[in-house]
């Protein structure tokens, strides 16, 4: 992985900043529009990760969902290509 991509994730990683919300107020799960905004990425390119089982999906009725612990999980893989 080249400098530049790890660079990126952490610019990503800090974008999210899931861990500095107070504990009332962290996040469970992101929407796949809202996560896409927050990586600076498409929603298309997140469901395309979901059906690759890059990025799994949770699932609350009709609308699917991405926990904040898949997102650490998911950037933290990111890191390690």
């Amino acid at each position: 992985m080249g400098q530049s991509s790890v660079n990126e994730v952490a610019d990503k990683r800090r974008l999210l900043d899931i861990h500095s919300c107070p504990r009332e107020e962290e996040r469970l799960a992101y929407s796949i529009p809202e996560l896409a905004r927050k990586l600076g990425v498409s929603p298309a390119f997140l469901r395309l990760e979901a059906a690759r089982q890059k990025l799994i999906l949770t699932r609350l009725g009709r609308r699917a969902l991405v926990r904040a612990e898949e997102v650490e999980r998911y950037l933290r893989a990111g890191e390690a290509r």
